[in-house]
C-alpha cells in the first residue's frame, strides 16, 4: 500500500511541475509586458480554459498556456517580453539546481527539484529548436512560434549568436545537473574519488 501511495505522490509532483512550468513561463511574459507598459488582456491554459479576465471555456489551439496583452512601444520591449517566457523557466531551473547543492534535499523534495531542473531547461531549448522545424514547442502541443529566437532578434542578437548562447546554456545547465548527480554517488572528490556501487 505504501508503494502505491508513494507512486501517486510522485505522479502528482510531476503534474504540478508541468503546470507550474506553464504558469512560470507565462508569468515571465506577463511581468515583462506589464513592466513595458502593456496591459494583460487574457490568460488561459490547456485544454482551452480562460482563467483571466473571467473563467470560461474557449477553443483550444493546442497551446499549453497563453497570454494576450496590449502592444509594446518599442521592438526591444517586445523582444524582451518574448524571451522572458522561457527565460523565466530557465531562471527557476537554475534556482532549483542551486537548491539541490545548497540544501541537499532527500526524497520527494529532491525529486521535485531535480524535475524542475531537468524539465524547465527544456523550455527554452525546445522553443528554440522545434518551431523553426515546423513542429510545436513540445512537438505536438505548445506554441508554433520560436518566441525566444525572435525575441533575441528584436534585441539585436543574430541567430548564430543566439544559438551559440543556447548551446552554452545547455552545457552549463546540464553539466551542473550531471555534476550534482555524480557528486551524490561519489565521496571525496577533492582527495580522489571513492564511488559507491549503484
Amino acid at each position: 500500500m505504501f508503494r502505491k501511495q508513494q507512486t501517486i505522490v510522485y505522479i502528482l509532483v510531476v503534474l504540478a511541475i508541468v503546470a507550474l512550468g506553464a504558469v512560470v513561463h507565462e508569468a515571465g511574459h506577463a511581468i515583462t509586458a506589464v513592466a513595458s507598459g502593456s496591459k494583460i488582456v487574457s490568460f488561459g491554459m490547456i485544454p482551452g480554459i480562460q482563467l483571466y479576465p473571467e473563467f470560461k471555456r474557449i477553443e483550444w489551439n493546442r497551446c499549453i498556456a497563453y497570454l494576450e496583452h496590449t502592444g509594446t512601444s518599442y521592438p526591444w520591449q517586445r523582444g524582451l517580453m518574448l524571451i522572458m517566457g522561457a527565460g523565466a523557466t530557465s531562471g527557476v531551473g537554475y534556482l532549483a539546481i542551486a537548491g539541490l547543492f545548497a540544501f541537499r534535499p532527500k526524497g520527494v523534495v529532491r525529486f521535485a527539484l531535480l524535475g524542475i531542473a531537468v524539465f524547465y531547461a527544456l523550455d527554452i531549448i525546445t522553443y528554440s529548436l522545434f518551431p523553426p522545424l515546423g513542429l510545436r514547442h513540445w512537438i505536438l502541443v505548445g506554441g508554433d512560434y520560436p518566441e525566444p529566437v525572435v525575441g533575441g532578434e528584436k534585441l539585436g542578437i543574430s541567430r548564430p549568436i543566439y544559438y551559440a548562447c543556447l548551446a552554452f546554456h545547455i552545457v552549463v545547465y546540464y553539466g551542473l545537473i550531471v555534476f550534482y548527480l555524480a557528486r551524490k554517488r561519489c565521496k571525496g572528490l577533492t582527495l580522489g574519488t571513492n564511488c559507491e556501487t549503484p
